[in-house]
């Protein structure tokens, strides 16, 4: 497991430890020579830390990893469907992998008021099968 710099300080994970994917080395500047001109191979390396995008669930509204939740996505043209791939256009919505939070967005209609227009039927159920 690596240790987050704020781990390492000891200052706990300071609300970023479960959103760091990994640390890689990046060139930050070049370091004077003795003999003077600059040079990378002498130069100060970073290290800097990747951090994974969350998005909030409609259904328990606690933020969670992308890739971890379903993407409902409305379209341009006004259609509604799921997003597989997080990367068709359009405004999108969150569901988490849960049975409950599922229940409480069709009782509340969440999806609805996100999108401001009605849900068909067969995008709930194309929902219901991923989550359950």
């Amino acid at each position: 497991m690596t240790r987050t710099r704020d781990q390492e300080l000891g200052l706990g994970d300071g609300g970023y430890g479960d959103r760091i994917a990994s640390v890689r080395k990046r060139y930050c500047g070049s370091a004077r020579n003795d003999d003077g001109p600059r040079t990378r191979d002498k130069g100060l390396w970073c290290l800097v830390m990747k951090k994974i995008p969350m998005r909030m669930c409609l259904g328990c509204r606690e933020m969670k990893p992308k890739k971890e939740i379903i993407r409902v996505v409305k379209s341009p043209e006004g259609e509604i469907s799921l997003d597989t791939t997080g990367k068709k256009p359009g405004r999108g919505a969150y569901v988490c992998r849960d049975a409950n939070c599922f229940n409480r967005i069709i009782k509340s209609n969440a999806l609805s008021r996100a999108f401001k227009t009605q849900i068909h039927e067969d995008v709930i159920n194309q929902l219901k099968e991923e989550v359950i």
